[in-house]
């Protein structure tokens, strides 16, 4: 019963510290200053929401910052993303740092945890609005849409020209016209039209 009643191994601040440091020094992530000193809320929100913006994760609807969440019923639904569920959801895209006093009263660089109220703060910036892509809705399959080059076919993903989010469907294959022209008449071959304007 001795061993069940040993200590465990008890990791002093430094040595907490330097297997923290390690752990971010081998991180493939970007890093980015939190806010304090020099840094502003504004600088540690562009350097985030630059890196966020181009993996169409996280959008802006109105003034909120939204996500792609499963909802009850297995519906796509888009959510308000929260301060506190930002914290983690923000280091899956950058490793956060902090400026510290340390010895001497030297400025040292050290691995930190986003708190809770940056977090809001961030999700509240400008830079957020400026730099995330705006979202108007969800759509569960490819869309035709017309563009100044003519009629173009929406998959899978965010479309930038409408705002839309589309959940599933890859781009269709195209069809040689006089292919598609009989295949649509197949689909009409046991249907009797009064007239041939009618059929057209």
């Amino acid at each position: 019963m001795n061993h069940l009643l040993e200590s465990p191994e008890i990791l002093d601040v430094p040595e907490i510290e330097e297997k923290q440091l390690q752990a971010r020094t081998n991180s493939n992530l970007p890093e980015i200053i939190l806010p304090g000193g020099n840094t502003s809320i504004t600088e540690a929100a562009t350097n985030l929401f630059g890196l966020i913006a181009p993996r169409h994760k996280l959008f802006t609807r109105g003034k909120a910052v939204v996500s792609l969440q499963r909802g009850m019923n297995g519906a796509s639904v888009l959510e308000p993303v929260r301060p506190s569920g930002a914290r983690s959801l923000f280091e899956n895209y950058a490793d956060f740092w902090a400026w510290r006093v340390g010895r001497g009263g030297q400025p040292v660089k050290q691995p930190a945890v986003m708190p809770e109220e940056t977090s809001r703060a961030i999700l509240d910036c400008q830079a957020a609005t400026d730099l995330l892509p705006p979202i108007t809705g969800l759509v569960n399959c490819p869309i035709i849409i017309e563009t100044l080059d003519g009629l173009k076919i929406c998959s899978r993903g965010y479309n930038l020209e409408t705002g839309l989010l589309i959940i599933k469907g890859d781009r269709p294959d195209d069809v040689p016209l006089a292919e598609a022209v009989a295949s649509l008449l197949g689909l009409l071959s046991e249907f009797h039209f009064q007239s041939e304007g009618d059929k057209s």
